[in-house]
């Protein structure tokens, strides 16, 4: 949830629970009523340079989690679309790939797999199929790797 989605939830929650207060005569009126959530400031995105994209994949190609750095950069998946791939959602036959469930909020989102059906094959075969590893990126006792760590 983004913060700004966040702060407008819980100011709507706030509001219903005085308003059902105000209707039990708990309290006199709902103060809350007159409360409008601040702005939030922008953050500015920072894309990667083609340079840059191309030293990164350079630099972790023989990481564990290589191929899925590949398949998130050039697919442009952001990081809770990354950590909620489970490789029910990858389609070797028809070269697809489905983002179902996003970490930690649900999410659809389909797309075709060209040139990464190779990179997703080796990605698989890296890591081991049992019943402790249907997400991609982490093993179920694992916490999900962060961008920041």
């Amino acid at each position: 949830m983004s913060p700004e989605s966040g702060q407008d939830h819980i100011l709507s929650v706030l509001k219903q629970a005085l308003n059902i207060a105000v209707a039990w005569e708990k309290v006199p009126r709902n103060v809350a009523q007159q409360v409008t959530a601040p702005p939030l400031k922008k953050r500015q995105i920072n894309p990667l340079t083609p340079d840059e994209a191309r030293q990164f994949l350079a630099a972790c190609e023989n990481d564990r989690l290589g191929a899925l750095f590949t398949v998130a950069l050039t697919m442009g998946l952001r990081r809770g679309e990354i950590l909620g791939l489970q490789w029910c959602d990858v389609n070797f036959e028809s070269r697809a790939l489905s983002v179902r469930h996003a970490y930690p909020a649900p999410l659809r989102i389909e797309a075709t797999l060209k040139t990464w059906s190779y990179e997703t094959r080796r990605w698989q075969t890296c890591r081991s199929r049992s019943p402790r590893t249907s997400n991609v990126g982490r093993r179920k006792e694992e916490r999900p790797w962060s961008l920041a760590s």
